[in-house]
């Protein structure tokens, strides 16, 4: 409204004092135009604050980059385990550690067992124990504080995390399934064929689940 008033005396005054013939069609430019140009600021003042809101985070974010350690690499060329591995899946810990953070106490000191080649396990203890933690130590989500971690005589902690976390299969308490094909979320990466794709369900026993009308 305030806007509208001003325009208008504004038009009168070059009307009267400068002589200009000022018609309701200009008037009527002048206040879409303004109002336009003050939307526009308005709009500019509001992205600015939320740059400022959004600076400290920006800003997190450039501290985690260049302060937090970098992980380790995904493949080691001259490190790659062979195309069968691991075969058997016996895992040995020999006195292993790991902490989550440096300044924390260790997650898990001085662990030593071993599985051997598909034998099955049951790990049972209270929450806080240290049970995901193995299942985060075997899959190098957290490096290692002291000793080793091998499978089928092969210490994880020298191949590359793609080689390692690729041969490895974890069903979480909670598991993800994604929308679509049973297929689809068994080889996500379409890496294999339908006959291994059966053979894995067969070797789960779940083909007469698998087959079930859906």
């Amino acid at each position: 409204m305030l806007l509208t008033l001003s325009i208008i005396v504004y038009a009168r005054w070059l009307q009267i004092g400068l002589g200009y013939v000022v018609g309701a069609g200009d008037v009527d430019i002048w206040i879409q135009m303004c109002r336009s140009t003050f939307d526009q600021m308005g709009s500019l003042v509001a992205g600015n604050s939320r740059v400022d809101e959004n600076l400290p985070h920006l800003a997190k974010c450039l501290t985690y980059i260049e302060s937090l350690e970098k992980e380790a690499p995904h493949v080691i060329e001259d490190r790659r385990p062979g195309a069968e591995w691991p075969e058997t899946g016996s895992i040995e810990f020999h006195g292993y550690g790991m902490r989550y953070r440096p300044e924390l106490e260790p997650a898990l000191t001085d662990v030593s067992f071993s599985v051997a080649g598909r034998e099955k396990v049951g790990v049972v203890g209270r929450t806080g124990s240290g049970k995901s933690s193995l299942i985060h130590a075997i899959l190098r989500l957290v490096e290692l504080d002291s000793g080793g971690i091998t499978i089928d005589s092969v210490d994880i902690s020298t191949i590359g995390l793609h080689d390692l976390r690729s041969r490895i299969c974890v069903v979480p308490q909670s598991p993800l399934l994604f929308e679509g094909s049973i297929r689809e979320n068994l080889d996500p990466r379409g890496e294999h064929t339908d006959d291994e794709i059966w053979c894995a369900i067969r070797k789960a026993q779940l083909e007469e689940v698998v087959n079930l009308p859906t």
